[in-house]
C-alpha cells in the first residue's frame, strides 16, 4: 500500500490495514501482511495493527 506524502502520519494506513484485517477474519481467513525488512514505518504500522514478525526473507538478485 502506498500513501500520498501529504496524507502520511495521519492514521490512514492503520485504519485501512485494520479494516482489511477484520474483513479477512470475519470471512474466516488468516490475514498475512509483509513489507521490506528495512521499511521501519511499514513494520511499525503492521505491528500497531497486531501483526508480528514470524519470518524474514532474504532475496538475492543476479
Amino acid at each position: 500500500m502506498w500513501v500520498n506524502p501529504a496524507f502520511r502520519r495521519q492514521g490512514y494506513a492503520t485504519l485501512i490495514i485494520s479494516h482489511l484485517k477484520e474483513t479477512c477474519l470475519k470471512a474466516g481467513n488468516t490475514p498475512i501482511a509483509g513489507c521490506a525488512a528495512d521499511n521501519i514505518a511499514s513494520r511499525r504500522t503492521l505491528e500497531k495493527c497486531g501483526f508480528m514478525t514470524k519470518h524474514c526473507a532474504i532475496v538475492f538478485e543476479f
